[in-house]
């Protein structure tokens, strides 16, 4: 399997960061595409009580695509979506 590696703030996630996946997918022949959602990035400062939102906000701007979500930071647990 080819997996290709997606990670970003995601503050909000929209159409642009999809349609660029896809475009890699496409073109790279992955199979799947992993966003990362950043809890803290160090070159930006975040509501961090907003991390929750984002990663609910790409969950469910990913769920009809073949892309996954993994959530390593913050509150929870590692978990591949």
């Amino acid at each position: 399997m080819k997996l290709c590696v997606f990670q970003g703030t995601f503050n909000p996630i929209h159409n642009a960061h999809t349609r660029v996946a896809e475009f890699v997918a496409s073109k790279y022949d992955f199979d799947k595409i992993l966003f990362i959602p950043a809890f803290n990035p160090p070159h930006k400062s975040l509501n961090l009580d907003m991390s929750y939102h984002r990663l609910e906000m790409a969950k469910l701007a990913v769920k009809n695509l073949r892309f996954l979500i993994l959530n390593f930071e913050g509150k929870e647990n590692l978990t591949l979506i």
